[in-house]
């Protein structure tokens, strides 16, 4: 996978009614339009609920972070 896009991702994201899992998360993306690379960012999410789209951007910054 590619560097996050963080613009892309706000874009994607916009709309999302939180709190939501991340079975939302990704099913929201992929209606948006997003691109399959968006697309494995948002796969390798933990499976809990978030509360926003910048608790979604903290948990894909802290897997790149770790290196996962």
């Amino acid at each position: 996978m590619d560097n996050l896009n963080t613009d892309s991702l706000a874009t994607t994201l916009g709309g999302l009614e939180y709190p939501c899992d991340r079975r939302t998360v990704i099913l929201h993306a992929a209606a948006e339009g997003a691109d399959d690379d968006l697309l494995g960012h948002l796969c390798a999410l933990p499976e809990r609920q978030f509360d926003g789209a910048e608790d979604v951007n903290a948990a894909l910054s802290s897997r790149a972070r770790s290196g996962r």
